[in-house]
């Protein structure tokens, strides 16, 4: 039989592994695929998508639009046409809307989402974000500069140069089987912490002969779960406690 002693020397033992292995349990990526038609978010304004246990809430915007999701095999878009006014061009995609006698733009296509864990937004997946009309998706978030998202050829010609947003411009990457991809952005969030996802062109740079652009998808979000502090902090006292059991047992002579 064990003596006291050393069961209070195994209980620190496996209360130490456990804090040890809850960060190693926590770091794998968790990749939310929208290359489908059966998350559920076909023709919803709002919805919930979970992936390894992590839960992501959507809502598609703008509202003024009557703006829904809309689930493709080849990416996520948005349906705006519930403005007659709006013209929405393709519900497929995530669109600028323009007024339909001016063809000015009167607002874009956007989602909010939120993760129910703390964790770090890892990659952005699009598909058809195109150099001509200088088309990108402008990812926001609080206390975060605003990151702009270009196709990979802007970064190749002296379009590059011309780009006059504020805040942090990426350009995709493409080649292989990566393609309108963000890699390795590393972008800490807390539970509950809102993101939004705005479509957009700038069209002051577009040649007046090139057409504008028509839209774009989203394919996939990618995140690292990260351990809430909570469970560090009790791992962490449950050591405290068990080794201030050990300082202060004492062995009590056999008589």
């Amino acid at each position: 039989m064990r003596s006291c002693h050393q069961l209070i020397s195994l209980g620190v033992i496996s209360v130490c592994s456990l804090v040890i292995q809850v960060p190693q349990i926590s770091a794998g990526q968790s990749a939310f695929s929208f290359r489908t038609t059966t998350n559920g978010l076909n023709f919803r304004s709002t919805g919930q998508v979970t992936e390894d246990g992590i839960t992501m809430s959507l809502s598609a915007g703008p509202g003024f639009a009557g703006a829904r999701f809309r689930e493709f095999n080849s990416g996520l878009g948005i349906e705006s046409r519930g403005d007659p006014t709006a013209f929405d061009e393709g519900v497929d995609k995530f669109d600028v809307l323009r007024d339909v006698s001016t063809s000015q733009p009167v607002g874009a296509d956007f989602m909010t989402f939120s993760f129910d864990t703390p964790g770090v937004l890892t990659e952005l997946d699009f598909d058809g974000v195109k150099d001509e009309p200088y088309e990108y998706f402008l990812l926001q978030t609080a206390g975060d500069p605003d990151r702009y998202f270009f196709d990979s050829f802007e970064n190749s010609t002296a379009d590059s140069g011309l780009i006059d947003v504020s805040g942090e411009v990426i350009f995709l990457q493409e080649g292989g089987p990566v393609d309108d991809k963000s890699l390795s952005l590393g972008i800490p969030y807390a539970a509950g912490q809102k993101f939004m996802l705005t479509y957009g062109q700038l069209d002051h740079l577009v040649p007046q002969n090139d057409p504008i652009g028509n839209g774009a998808r989203l394919q996939g979000i990618t995140v690292i779960r990260v351990p809430e502090p909570a469970t560090c902090i009790l791992g962490l006292a449950l050591i405290a406690a068990l080794a201030f059991a050990l300082r202060n047992y004492k062995v009590e002579p056999v008589v």
